[in-house]
């Protein structure tokens, strides 16, 4: 998981169902760990102090180089995916596109919401308000034609169980 993950998931209500969808711990880089523990203006901190001493994040690190054009935390992130054979949950677009192409699955947080949303982690309601939440964001860099799809996905679901469009 990169940081821009994390702050957004948190910055959306949605971190608490992190490990919750793959019943499994969310592998973290070193990196990665200490982009989000090292500054102390993170409001998230002390929810992923918590979720690291429970153990739902593992700090654990690539064994190969890293070899893509990103900035430390994403090109870990995503080479631990490819490593581990593991889902890439990076938010950025350009590595989340990158990640894809190299033949990684990749899931931003739009996609985790959706997700959430699907399989009845979160209600519509929730879904709704955590793109609310996103959208007021000035930390996202999700494609807006993702986060625009993935609002489209909330409304078509209101809209199969009677509520507004």
């Amino acid at each position: 998981m990169d940081s821009s993950f994390w702050i957004l998931c948190h910055e959306s209500g949605v971190h608490p169902h992190l490990w919750v969808l793959w019943q499994l711990p969310v592998l973290v880089p070193q990196t990665v760990y200490n982009q989000i523990m090292v500054p102390t203006h993170y409001r998230d901190q002390p929810d992923f102090q918590q979720a690291y001493r429970s153990g739902f994040l593992v700090v654990h690190d690539p064994n190969i180089p890293p070899n893509n054009p990103f900035g430390q935390g994403e090109r870990e992130v995503l080479t631990l995916a490819e490593e581990m054979q593991a889902v890439a949950l990076i938010d950025d677009h350009q590595p989340y596109l990158f990640g894809i192409q190299q033949g990684l699955m990749a899931i931003n947080v739009p996609e985790f919401i959706i997700s959430l949303m699907w399989t009845g982690y979160i209600t519509v309601a929730e879904a709704a308000s955590a793109f609310q939440k996103l959208q007021s964001s000035s930390r996202v860099h999700t494609n807006k034609k993702v986060l625009t799809w993935a609002i489209g996905q909330v409304r078509r679901r209101q809209q199969m169980q009677g509520g507004p469009p």
